[in-house]
């Protein structure tokens, strides 16, 4: 099951970033029907040529990424200060070291102080994310991109 999951983990690094939140906002954009067709298509694409000239240039499409990188990015930032309230369990605003080892405890199975891919995902869907969203953190916190989070990775 951890090759499978590794396995996983390595062919979809660069398309799980963010891939469902950027399909939900190119959703909202169109019909919010869980589907992209050619309405919403045109809706997007009509919102990228900011310029209206039936053409999206190399400025009107970084623009575009950019902010639909920034949307992605303040999700991230409210699930992430979501979890730190629910780490911080005294609520005194702090995450002590305690705190801290505590709410990955449950996670790390094979006690080696370590989560690997396969731990984490499981932990993080266990907490209410999709499999997506686990995935999408878990490479946003693999800074030294070894397939595991170490206690240096979880301090950054």
């Amino acid at each position: 099951e951890e090759e499978v999951v590794t396995m996983l983990v390595t062919a979809t690094n660069d398309s799980v970033k963010g891939g469902q939140a950027f399909f939900s906002m190119l959703d909202a954009a169109g019909t919010k029907d869980g589907k992209l067709e050619d309405d919403d298509l045109k809706v997007i694409f009509t919102g990228m040529d900011y310029n209206k000239d039936g053409n999206v240039d190399m400025d009107e499409w970084l623009n575009a990424m950019t902010y639909f990188a920034a949307r992605i990015d303040k999700m991230m930032t409210m699930r992430l200060r979501m979890a730190f309230s629910m780490t911080d369990t005294d609520m005194n605003g702090q995450i002590c070291k305690e705190e801290f080892k505590a709410s990955f405890k449950p996670w790390d199975v094979n006690n080696d102080t370590m989560l690997s891919a396969s731990e984490f995902v499981t932990g993080a869907m266990a907490a209410g994310d999709t499999q997506l969203e686990a995935l999408y953190l878990f490479f946003r916190m693999d800074n030294n991109s070894d397939q595991s989070i170490s206690k240096d990775e979880m301090k950054h």
